[in-house]
């Protein structure tokens, strides 16, 4: 099993993290960046283009999202749940109301230091921080 995910920044750079309903199988109420599992044989694109349109509704093509790197799943001590390519994306809207929630309970840009202070999912926690040291945004 394969997942991807997707830092979204806004023009000041925030992320676009989703909380997760109560519902969820893993995680229920956190925040995390959007994505998902990979379905069928989608390649780690596919999969990141789906989940992306599934979450937000932002429709991306190929080419606006960035590969940034890929971790383990020992990188994120995770079992049993295989590798985690991540992209990056610029949010293509200034308006974040266009934004819908298309699963999970909530979506919104969060700064680094707001992203601090909220319950967000070990991936997103070492995803986040990875991006901020190596990328600085």
């Amino acid at each position: 099993m394969k997942s991807s995910g997707v830092i979204i920044l806004n023009k000041d750079k925030d992320i676009l993290l989703m909380q997760r309903d109560d519902s969820a199988p893993t995680s229920p109420n956190m925040w995390n960046i959007i994505g998902g599992t990979s379905e069928g044989q989608e390649t780690p694109l596919e999969t990141a283009l789906r989940e992306t349109e599934e979450e937000t509704g932002i429709r991306y093509k190929t080419e606006d999202l960035k590969p940034l790197r890929s971790y383990t799943e020992e990188e994120l001590h995770r079992r049993n749940s295989g590798a985690v390519s991540i992209f990056l994306a610029d949010y293509p809207c200034l308006y974040p109301q266009k934004l819908i929630v298309g699963e999970g309970k909530g979506i919104g840009f969060f700064s680094k230091e707001e992203i601090a202070h909220l319950r967000v999912t070990p991936t997103t926690k070492r995803v986040v921080a990875d991006f901020f040291k190596d990328y600085g945004a």
